[in-house]
Protein backbone atom coordinates (compact mmCIF):
# COMPACT_ATOMS: atom_id res chain seq x y z
CA UNK A 1 0.00 0.00 0.00
CA UNK A 2 1.01 3.35 -0.95
CA UNK A 3 1.72 5.69 1.68
CA UNK A 4 -1.00 7.82 1.05
CA UNK A 5 -3.43 4.74 0.99
CA UNK A 6 -1.90 4.34 4.30
CA UNK A 7 -3.00 7.87 6.00
CA UNK A 8 -6.50 7.40 3.96
CA UNK A 9 -6.78 4.22 5.27
CA UNK A 10 -6.16 5.67 8.91
CA UNK A 11 -8.50 8.53 8.57
CA UNK A 12 -11.25 6.00 7.60
CA UNK A 13 -10.46 3.79 11.22
CA UNK A 14 -9.45 5.89 13.14
CA UNK A 15 -11.90 8.77 12.68
CA UNK A 16 -14.64 7.57 10.78
CA UNK A 17 -15.18 4.05 11.56
CA UNK A 18 -15.70 4.72 15.24
CA UNK A 19 -17.98 7.45 14.59
CA UNK A 20 -20.56 5.33 12.05
CA UNK A 21 -22.45 3.54 14.93
CA UNK A 22 -23.21 6.99 16.85
CA UNK A 23 -24.16 8.53 13.49
CA UNK A 24 -26.17 5.34 13.15
CA UNK A 25 -28.19 5.44 16.39
CA UNK A 26 -28.65 9.58 16.45
CA UNK A 27 -30.20 9.27 12.64
CA UNK A 28 -32.51 6.18 14.20
CA UNK A 29 -32.97 8.09 17.21
CA UNK A 30 -31.57 5.66 19.07
CA UNK A 31 -29.99 8.11 21.16
CA UNK A 32 -28.93 11.67 21.39
CA UNK A 33 -26.26 13.10 19.85
CA UNK A 34 -23.92 13.14 23.28
CA UNK A 35 -25.49 9.26 24.16
CA UNK A 36 -26.49 10.67 27.62
CA UNK A 37 -27.35 7.26 28.99
CA UNK A 38 -24.70 5.51 30.08
CA UNK A 39 -26.24 2.07 29.11
CA UNK A 40 -25.71 3.07 25.42
CA UNK A 41 -22.49 4.17 25.87
CA UNK A 42 -20.62 0.24 26.26
CA UNK A 43 -22.12 -1.03 23.20
CA UNK A 44 -21.17 2.13 20.78
CA UNK A 45 -17.58 2.03 21.83
CA UNK A 46 -17.36 -1.26 21.32
CA UNK A 47 -19.07 -0.59 18.20
CA UNK A 48 -16.44 2.02 17.72
CA UNK A 49 -13.65 0.06 19.22
CA UNK A 50 -13.56 -1.83 16.07
CA UNK A 51 -12.17 0.49 13.93
CA UNK A 52 -9.54 0.92 16.18
CA UNK A 53 -9.16 -2.84 16.02
CA UNK A 54 -9.00 -3.12 11.80
CA UNK A 55 -6.67 -0.20 12.59
CA UNK A 56 -4.37 -1.99 14.42
CA UNK A 57 -4.05 -4.67 12.28
CA UNK A 58 -3.44 -2.79 8.71
CA UNK A 59 -1.23 -0.44 10.03
CA UNK A 60 0.96 -3.47 11.85
CA UNK A 61 0.96 -5.48 8.33
CA UNK A 62 2.08 -2.45 6.67
CA UNK A 63 4.59 -1.37 9.13
CA UNK A 64 3.47 1.76 9.47
CA UNK A 65 4.53 2.26 13.01
CA UNK A 66 3.07 5.98 13.64
CA UNK A 67 -0.88 4.95 12.52
CA UNK A 68 0.01 1.69 14.27
CA UNK A 69 0.85 3.05 17.72
CA UNK A 70 -1.91 5.99 17.37
CA UNK A 71 -4.50 2.76 16.66
CA UNK A 72 -3.35 1.10 19.77
CA UNK A 73 -3.68 4.43 21.85
CA UNK A 74 -7.09 4.91 20.94
CA UNK A 75 -8.13 1.77 21.10
CA UNK A 76 -6.84 1.61 24.90
CA UNK A 77 -8.69 5.11 25.57
CA UNK A 78 -11.87 3.58 24.29
CA UNK A 79 -11.33 0.46 26.64
CA UNK A 80 -10.42 2.78 29.23
CA UNK A 81 -13.64 5.16 28.99
CA UNK A 82 -15.69 1.71 28.34
CA UNK A 83 -14.52 0.47 32.06
CA UNK A 84 -15.04 3.81 33.36
CA UNK A 85 -18.94 3.98 31.80
CA UNK A 86 -20.00 0.93 33.70
CA UNK A 87 -19.45 2.76 37.37
CA UNK A 88 -19.28 6.86 35.85
CA UNK A 89 -19.88 8.86 33.01
CA UNK A 90 -16.60 10.09 31.65
CA UNK A 91 -16.53 12.91 28.89
CA UNK A 92 -15.26 10.89 25.21
CA UNK A 93 -15.17 14.07 23.65
CA UNK A 94 -12.68 15.68 25.78
CA UNK A 95 -10.37 12.34 25.77
CA UNK A 96 -10.68 12.38 22.12
CA UNK A 97 -9.14 16.01 22.18
CA UNK A 98 -6.52 15.52 24.49
CA UNK A 99 -5.34 11.69 23.09
CA UNK A 100 -4.59 13.02 19.67
CA UNK A 101 -2.38 16.21 20.74
CA UNK A 102 -0.65 13.58 23.41
CA UNK A 103 0.46 11.42 20.15
CA UNK A 104 1.27 14.73 18.19
CA UNK A 105 3.18 15.97 21.04
CA UNK A 106 5.10 12.51 20.85
CA UNK A 107 5.67 13.10 17.28
CA UNK A 108 6.41 16.51 16.98
CA UNK A 109 7.63 17.20 20.69
CA UNK A 110 7.47 20.73 22.29
CA UNK A 111 5.83 22.54 19.39
CA UNK A 112 2.70 20.27 19.82
CA UNK A 113 2.14 21.70 23.46
CA UNK A 114 -0.17 24.34 22.57
CA UNK A 115 -2.65 22.23 21.07
CA UNK A 116 -3.81 21.54 24.43
CA UNK A 117 -5.64 24.44 24.86
CA UNK A 118 -8.06 22.59 22.24
CA UNK A 119 -8.37 20.48 25.35
CA UNK A 120 -9.66 22.96 27.56
CA UNK A 121 -11.97 24.68 25.23
CA UNK A 122 -13.55 21.21 25.05
CA UNK A 123 -13.85 20.46 29.22
CA UNK A 124 -15.45 24.40 29.06
CA UNK A 125 -17.68 23.20 26.09
CA UNK A 126 -19.10 20.06 27.48
CA UNK A 127 -19.48 21.78 30.91
CA UNK A 128 -20.85 24.82 29.48
CA UNK A 129 -23.65 22.44 27.48
CA UNK A 130 -24.22 20.64 30.58
CA UNK A 131 -22.97 17.46 28.92
CA UNK A 132 -20.50 16.46 31.59
CA UNK A 133 -19.99 18.01 35.04
CA UNK A 134 -16.28 19.18 35.16
CA UNK A 135 -14.68 16.06 37.09
CA UNK A 136 -16.08 14.28 34.28
CA UNK A 137 -14.74 16.07 31.56
CA UNK A 138 -11.18 16.74 33.06
CA UNK A 139 -11.19 12.96 33.69
CA UNK A 140 -11.40 11.80 30.21
CA UNK A 141 -8.41 14.41 29.24
CA UNK A 142 -6.37 12.98 32.30
CA UNK A 143 -7.29 8.77 30.69
CA UNK A 144 -6.39 9.90 27.12
CA UNK A 145 -2.92 11.51 27.93
CA UNK A 146 -2.04 9.09 30.56
CA UNK A 147 -2.76 6.13 28.46
CA UNK A 148 -1.61 7.71 25.21
CA UNK A 149 1.47 8.73 27.29
CA UNK A 150 2.34 4.79 27.93
CA UNK A 151 1.45 3.46 24.71
CA UNK A 152 3.36 6.22 23.00
CA UNK A 153 6.67 5.40 25.75
CA UNK A 154 6.07 1.06 25.05
CA UNK A 155 5.86 1.18 21.31
CA UNK A 156 7.06 4.23 19.25
CA UNK A 157 10.23 5.08 18.66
Amino acid sequence: MKPMSSVSAGIVTLCFAPLLPVLYCVMTGKTDPDVSDPTRRVPLYGLGSIGYVIGIVIFGVLHNRLLFVMALAYFRVTLAATMITLAWKVSAHTAGTAGPTTALVFVFGIWAVPLYALSIVMVWARVRLHSHTRNQAIAGVIVAIMITSIVFLLFYP
